[in-house]
């Protein structure tokens, strides 16, 4: 389904952007 994809999209960005501001991966919510 594209359900799964778009999460799995969604997952990967958040994934890049916390790999980006040097985030372990499962830090919560801390911007």
């Amino acid at each position: 389904g594209h359900l799964v994809t778009a999460l799995g999209e969604i997952q990967a960005l958040q994934a890049r952007e916390q790999a980006r501001a040097g985030a372990p991966e499962g830090a919560g919510s801390s911007t």
